[in-house]
């Protein structure tokens, strides 16, 4: 009965009290029942229990995967913001790594300062979907371009095709990693998949003062990218 008003809020951005409607639960009480979902890991549980379906359906494939890392503009609040020199804006990093289809499977969330880099371990650990916790094959940009981290994913038999960064000098010694341009053309479903999750105004601009908030709206909007994959 409340999910019609939290996918209103999560869809068009508007207040809790913009759901003060006669004859319906107060937004108060939506505002509630959403963060004691929230609180209780419901949210994640049923995310990866879309994720499930998607790959008992045969409608996810997690053989390649993809990550990259966008920006959640807001205000300046004191839990996980920061500026983003990049974007030149004040906002929260969102890491996120799909499918070859272009479906979320993890997401990790931090400062708007910190480096697509730093995020990308944390959040390849968060992969699981059904019994599979690693892809084979990871895309992604030059952003990525690093020995330790190339080092790290091979360790857990993850293949890199990762384009390298334009150094200034020579490369000293050893030849240069192995890239499949055509391969890498893949990259772009990921930048899809955050359109999809930013096309939510909820997500779109950080109005929640706690990132607990932030990111339940964050995990319902990967659970309706899903479930439209599901559905459709």
């Amino acid at each position: 009965m409340l999910l019609p008003g939290i996918l209103k809020v999560l869809r068009s951005g508007c207040r809790w009290r913009d759901l003060d409607i006669p004859g319906v639960p107060s937004g108060v009480t939506h505002w509630r029942r959403f963060r004691f979902r929230q609180e209780r890991s419901k949210l994640l549980q049923l995310w990866r229990f879309t994720l499930s379906q998607l790959v008992q359906a045969d409608a996810i494939q997690l053989s390649r995967a993809v990550i990259d890392g966008t920006l959640a503009a807001s205000f300046a609040f004191t839990d996980t913001t920061g500026y983003s020199g990049k974007h030149h804006c004040i906002g929260t990093k969102l890491e996120t790594v799909t499918g070859q289809e272009g479906l979320p499977v993890a997401i990790t969330f931090a400062s708007g300062n910190r480096h697509d880099l730093s995020l990308a371990v944390p959040t390849l650990k968060r992969v699981k979907v059904g019994n599979r916790r690693r892809p084979t094959m990871l895309l992604a940009d030059k952003g990525f371009d690093s020995q330790t981290f190339r080092r790290h994913i091979r360790t857990r038999g993850i293949k890199a095709n990762i384009p390298e960064r334009t150094y200034r000098k020579r490369r000293k010694r050893g030849r240069p990693p192995l890239y499949d341009t055509e391969l890498g053309k893949q990259r772009y479903v990921v930048e899809r998949t955050n359109a999809w999750l930013k096309s939510f105004r909820r997500v779109h601009f950080r109005y929640d003062r706690t990132l607990a908030s932030f990111r339940a709206f964050v995990l319902l909007a990967c659970i309706v990218v899903c479930l439209r994959r599901l559905i459709l």
